[in-house]
């Protein structure tokens, strides 16, 4: 059994990714900050849809505290990171230096 972090958990495709690893015997540990771009209660139906299964947690986290993000390292041992966060509806690069501070370290 791994213990994986999947950032982005609440997305369509981070509640599948969550949905299939749990399925194969995975722990998952879902990060998401849940904002409000789009609908939010499209996010947490999601999440409500895996609230009950034993070897899933949410932590409600912007990649971009990076304070945050190392704390949740230090008491987590993650085997696999897999990062799909992202800012939807995004079409323009950030400025130099914002894609690596947003991404808190990983």
């Amino acid at each position: 059994m791994t213990t994986i972090c999947l950032t982005g958990a609440a997305g369509f495709i981070g509640y599948h990714t969550a949905r299939r690893l749990l399925a194969r015997g995975d722990t998952v540990v879902g990060l998401d900050n849940l904002n409000d771009y789009y609908d939010v209660r499209l996010k947490t139906d999601r999440l409500a849809q895996l609230e009950d299964e034993p070897r899933f947690r949410f932590q409600r986290l912007d990649l971009a505290d990076g304070e945050a993000v190392a704390r949740l390292f230090a008491s987590e041992r993650f085997e696999v990171v897999v990062h799909l966060a992202a800012q939807a509806g995004v079409r323009y690069p950030p400025k130099p230096g914002v894609a690596i501070q947003g991404c808190g370290g990983l």
